[in-house]
């Protein structure tokens, strides 16, 4: 059977405004940035049956700054957007996030070099960056490697934590009148000229009670595919206009000493900044790090690979080695520290020498492609929603009342902040372990698809047990 999809949240006609496909970080933005600040009808239509579950369920959580990527760029351009609006829209909607800035460290003359270089040209940009030497290091991170002979302090990175984000952007959107369906894989899509939207087709990807097939109708299409973001095209019968190359990363997590049988680490990063080596031109490398939630992490490692399913396979020996090594480096301390866990991530990059972010529309059709979207993506995920958003509004003749000022953001509405960590670690607690929080009412249950995060909420869940039973 076939069952109609037109909610609540769909026009008095039965048509949405818009429709995106995919639930990750940059879907998520982007039915956000549509329901709230244009105020539109929208759906998110997502194949599993969680958000976040593809390439943003294994990201770093520390939003770069726009330096880090070439300007003149379109991903530039969604950087300089997203770092205006992300730190406001974190507090606003109560993402846990530390304005810690980043520390890249080095250890020989050249790479000195290549700092006191990285050095001039962010601070040739107009960014706030500190050359520091080694007693200076010292000074912001006491347990960092007295090795390092300089460092350049990147104020302006924030850690945030990585899942809590694109769940942000989908609560916000939700609360605002945004219609989120996930299991529901779509497969089809045509455009009907004499109504003016798409008929877009979606099965159910499982058995459950309210998973039937479903059939929409949208003004606009704005695919948001991430790792299968080249087989968007594939939908509606047209050939893919870009490839995807998946790039994997690599992270390790040390114990905090929470969980019995493991050595406790709580005197390294005290100073709270991430670590990190010198940047090279395909990477911002590995750092050493605590998450918003206070797990001690190292990574990601950088490789092309061609999985993309999601969670990656395992992390191997070797690899695991390197970043055991890479981290003792930066912090020595963990040389004597257990490894409690592993986890991995692939990113959506594009195959080819184009490094550069698609977001693009149909040259006759309002249907829209967001591909290509790496590492960089968590950070410019609001800057790529209003860079798209503007694109399906000029395409149908629908902008916002202050679209020219790019970096508003409406401050009417719903801005209900997401429930504290305290509420989610005893959800998390009381749901017996399934790996699920409860966020109440209409959002309901979400899997913490992310290992950081998971490892933040039971380290935090463990830590007020063991306060209860002290007291």
């Amino acid at each position: 059977t076939v069952s109609c999809a037109m909610g609540e949240a769909a026009g008095g006609d039965g048509v949405f405004d818009a429709l995106v496909i995919g639930g990750g970080v940059v879907g998520c933005a982007v039915l956000r940035e549509l329901a709230v600040e244009y105020g539109w009808s929208c759906v998110l239509v997502e194949q599993s049956p969680w958000l976040a579950s593809g390439a943003s369920s294994g990201n770093t959580g520390i939003a770069c700054t726009p330096s880090d990527v070439d300007p003149g760029t379109l991903e530039h351009r969604c950087l300089v957007e997203g770092c205006r609006r992300n730190v406001d829209m974190y507090q606003r909607l109560g993402v846990p996030h530390q304005c810690t800035g980043s520390l890249y460290l080095a250890y020989t003359a050249e790479e000195a070099d290549h700092l006191r270089r990285e050095h001039a040209r962010r601070e040739e940009a107009g960014e706030p960056v500190d050359l520091l030497d080694t007693c200076a290091i010292l000074a912001i991170e006491p347990s960092a490697n007295p090795a390092a002979t300089c460092g350049l302090l990147v104020k302006g990175e924030v850690t945030v934590d990585p899942w809590l984000v694109p769940i942000a952007w989908a609560w916000n959107a939700q609360n605002n009148g945004a219609r989120i369906d996930r299991r529901q894989r779509v497969v089809s899509a045509r455009f009907d000229h004499d109504a003016e939207c798409w008929r877009v087709d979606a099965e159910g990807t499982d058995a459950s009670p309210n998973c039937s097939n479903k059939r929409y109708a949208a003004r606009a299409v704005i695919c948001c595919g991430g790792l299968w973001g080249d087989q968007m095209e594939g939908l509606r019968g047209a050939p893919e206009r870009f490839k995807i190359q998946p790039r994997r990363g690599d992270f390790i997590l040390f114990s905090d000493g929470s969980s019995e049988g493991h050595s406790a680490a709580p005197e390294v990063l005290t100073g709270g900044v991430p670590l990190g080596g010198v940047p090279t031109p395909v990477s911002r490398g590995v750092y050493v790090w605590r998450s918003a939630l206070g797990v001690l992490a190292c990574g990601p490692t950088a490789e092309n690979v061609q999985e993309r399913t999601t969670p990656p396979s395992a992390t191997s020996q070797p690899v695991q080695a390197s970043l055991e090594a890479a981290a003792s480096l930066a912090v020595p301390g963990l040389g004597h520290k257990e490894v409690c866990g592993t986890y991995a991530g692939l990113r959506p990059g594009l195959s080819g020498s184009n490094r550069d972010y698609v977001i693009e529309a149909d040259d006759a059709l309002p249907w829209f492609h967001i591909g290509g979207i790496r590492s960089t993506g968590l950070t410019a995920s609001l800057g790529i929603a209003a860079h798209a958003s503007r694109l399906v509004g000029q395409r149908l003749g629908r902008m916002r009342d202050h679209a020219e000022a790019s970096s508003s953001v409406t401050h009417t509405g719903n801005w209900t902040p997401l429930p504290d960590v305290a509420y989610l670690a005893e959800s998390y607690w009381q749901r017996g372990g399934d790996g699920t929080v409860d966020f109440g009412g209409e959002f309901g249950v979400h899997l913490v698809t992310h290992p950081l995060t998971r490892a933040g909420i039971a380290r935090f869940s463990r830590r007020r047990r063991q306060q209860q039973q002290q007291q």
